[in-house]
């Protein structure tokens, strides 16, 4: 969620306190409503005088009343309010967020090139260019995969009719954003097993949270994930 601007629209800060204002999660919980009302078209209340949403999306009410008049889906309204566009609004993401998470990424291979100071010390030459291709690769897979997974809610809504597979497109979402491991695939074993486990996770979440599975518990209290 950190690093999913601008697709997550945070509180203006011109907005006065009194103001309410989505947070993060009432963003997403809206795009499963979203989903279960089977992708409604988006009609701004600056064009049509008395357009309302269902009372089922109050939480980001402010949100999507902000939205650009140009902007016909519904979901796009709560995810790039001010942007037409989903291609360009994919493009600032990738230009914002690959830098942020090239930062973080950097910080992380800084600290490993610390830990085997002395290998790189014997051949320079060929460690330091194979940590640089590592970073590239790394923050490549986690900048796209996250990406790709937000705006594929976009590309469906226009690709797909509102009708098919409303809910589980967003493992499609998911299943194009994991995709993007394919990048990092020589050295990035952790990681992609790391973004597995999540998958994993949150899919037996949904099916405690849906009655089809029962909890089973370890031991020692942690939840079993198969």
């Amino acid at each position: 969620m950190k690093y999913s601007s601008p697709y997550i629209s945070e509180r203006p800060a011109t907005l006065p306190p009194s103001v309410p204002w989505p947070d993060r999660y009432q963003i997403v919980d809206s795009l499963v409503t979203i989903s279960d009302l089977n992708y409604p078209k988006f009609y701004s209340p600056t064009l049509f005088k008395g357009a309302s949403l269902p009372e089922s999306l109050a939480p980001v009410e402010p949100l999507i009343t902000t939205a650009h008049p140009g902007i016909s889906k519904l979901s796009c309204a709560l995810l790039h309010p001010s942007e037409t566009s989903c291609l360009k609004v994919f493009g600032q993401y990738v230009g914002k967020q690959w830098t942020q998470v090239g930062k973080f990424i950097t910080a992380v291979y800084l600290l490993i090139g610390l830990a085997t100071y002395r290998s790189i010390k014997r051949s320079p030459e060929k460690a330091v260019p194979a940590l640089l291709v590592r970073l590239l690769r790394t923050t490549t897979f986690i900048t796209m995969a996250i990406g790709t997974s937000w705006s594929s809610i976009c590309l469906f809504q226009q690709i797909l009719p509102t009708k098919f597979l409303p809910q589980k497109r967003f493992f499609l979402s998911g299943l194009l954003g994991g995709l993007w491991a394919f990048v990092d695939r020589k050295k990035g074993r952790g990681r992609f097993l790391y973004s597995a486990r999540l998958s994993i996770e949150s899919g037996w979440n949904v099916a405690v949270k849906r009655g089809l599975v029962k909890p089973v518990r370890f031991v020692l209290g942690a939840k079993f994930l198969m």
